[in-house]
């Protein structure tokens, strides 16, 4: 594995993990992707023998999931599907979201399989599909267990470069598995800084699912010690002295924000939203201060 390097910009230092690119002619970057190619690398035989050579997955049409599964199948000469919801006809769906356009185009079989775009009735529509025909599922959280290196150790790798004595490292938080490889990988490679502040971008809590991770790891979980305003929460463990864990509700899910003084293109869905808040209430040029880039889906979702 390479580390994905660490920029200075304006004092604040910035973790590049959207750097990672495996494609030469794709976008596609970040630590989900590298978590799915991962996880297709170490399941590669079953797959082909038990699965007929195809991999598949549920996701919200905003999500770059979708391409992802679908670049990384192309690589390994693999059948794709995505499984979507939504109430108008697929054609007229896929006309609206650049992403599902190039999902299509790289192979991806995508279906509406529900009216409503809940996870759990996403994945429940996954499995009856993949019982008439077998398919591997690429669900990120559900292969967590099985798979542990693909999901955990691939991003707590990236925490080697990290630098040494940070005040603080600010994570954006999506479903919590990039933001539990994290902090797995800052106690495996002793970089604790004094706080480490989780800025959920569509004000989820997400803390079982960090220490869902934390506990496959073998590390202690995170207990609240204090309840902060606005729904925040202050956590601590044996590892940890300080996190904070903040759910912004600013902005729903689907919002994409851009142009807010930014400097350089940030995703507009997830780290955008976290840069604003760390703008407003934690960046400090007198702090060595580190923010977290897990990946930029701009270009397959908005063509930027």
């Amino acid at each position: 594995m390479n580390l994905t390097p660490i920029e200075s910009y304006d004092n604040l230092l910035y973790k590049r993990d959207d750097f990672f690119k495996p494609f030469l002619d794709s976008d596609i970057n970040g630590g989900k992707c590298r978590q799915c190619i991962a996880l297709v690398e170490d399941n590669l035989d079953y797959i082909n023998i038990k699965c007929n050579s195809t991999i598949a997955t549920a996701s919200s049409v905003h999500s770059p999931q979708g391409i992802i599964v679908s670049s990384v199948a192309n690589q390994f000469d693999l059948r794709s599907i995505l499984c979507i919801a939504n109430t108008r006809p697929l054609n007229q769906v896929i006309d609206d979201h650049k992403n599902l356009q190039i999902a299509k185009q790289l192979g991806c079989d995508i279906r509406i399989v529900s009216k409503m775009g809940y996870n759990n009735v996403l994945y429940s529509k996954l499995n009856e599909i993949s019982k008439k025909k077998k398919m591997f599922q690429i669900m990120f959280g559900m292969n967590l267990e099985n798979d542990p290196h693909a999901i955990i150790d691939q991003t707590a790798f990236q925490c080697k470069n990290v630098p040494e004595n940070l005040h603080d490292i600010i994570i954006p938080v999506g479903s919590g598995l990039s933001a539990g490889g994290i902090l797995t990988g800052l106690i495996k490679y002793q970089k604790i800084p004094e706080k480490i502040w989780l800025i959920q971008i569509a004000g989820y809590d997400r803390i079982k699912e960090i220490n869902r991770i934390l506990h496959i790891s073998g590390y202690n979980q995170l207990k609240i010690i204090k309840k902060w305003p606005f729904g925040g929460m202050i956590l601590k463990s044996k590892e940890f002295p300080e996190v904070l864990y903040y759910p912004l509700k600013d902005y729903p899910y689907t919002k994409w924000l851009s142009g807010v003084g930014e400097p350089f293109q940030l995703d507009g869905r997830y780290e955008l939203k976290a840069w604003v808040y760390a703008k407003n209430k934690i960046f400090n040029k007198k702090r060595k201060q580190l923010f977290w880039i897990i990946g930029n889906s701009t270009k397959v979702i908005k063509g930027d």
